[in-house]
């Protein structure tokens, strides 16, 4: 990304769920924040973590002297690492402590916004993803086909086929979008269509 100090999302194609987590990369805070980083970053591309990645995150949060923006870039990669383990609790608690830390990152935005998706609240996963939005993140597709997809979830299909083209627009060779806006199209023609009426039978 253009903004210093962050990596540029990475992407996990799921069926049911947001396919993409924001790491943060870490400049010069030692190991294993540097180590937890590659971690979220490496959680961001297959999906999967360890617990010896969370606990490089852990240390690093309370043994070492951060500065202001890696402690908050450690505590969004270790909610990127706690929600590929499963614990969307925790990956919650963790990106609202990077706010706390730098209010005016919209990272944890778009963590919260996956983790409120991954909970069955598309409505509040749309609010976040808009919050990040609003505060200028950088490669706006990914965002916009998360937010697509909340709005695919809800039936929205109207609002899920724009943001699914506004993101081909910014990216026009991305296959997932591409067989994202196929679906929803898909799923409007299906809808547009009427059921056959049944002949009675004599």
């Amino acid at each position: 990304m253009n903004t210093p100090g962050l990596l540029s999302f990475l992407a996990l194609a799921l069926a049911a769920a947001p396919a993409f987590a924001q790491s943060m990369q870490v400049l010069s805070s030692g190991q294993e924040a540097r180590r937890c980083s590659d971690a979220a970053q490496m959680a961001s591309t297959i999906g999967g973590a360890s617990r010896t990645d969370l606990e490089d995150c852990n240390r690093a949060l309370v043994t070492v002297a951060l500065r202001q923006r890696d402690r908050a870039a450690t505590l969004v990669n270790r909610g990127i690492l706690e929600s590929a383990l499963g614990d969307q609790d925790a990956a919650m608690a963790s990106y609202d402590k990077a706010l706390v830390v730098m209010p005016e990152l919209p990272e944890p935005w778009v963590g919260r916004g996956n983790v409120l998706f991954l909970r069955g609240d598309a409505a509040g996963a749309i609010t976040a993803y808009e919050r990040s939005l609003a505060m200028g993140i950088t490669r706006r597709h990914v965002v916009l086909l998360n937010r697509g997809m909340a709005w695919e979830a809800r039936g929205e299909l109207a609002r899920a086929e724009q943001d699914y083209r506004d993101a081909l627009l910014i990216a026009p060779e991305w296959a997932l979008a591409t067989s994202r806006l196929e679906r929803v199209l898909a799923k409007r023609k299906a809808a547009a269509t009427p059921e056959p009426v049944a002949t009675p039978k004599p």
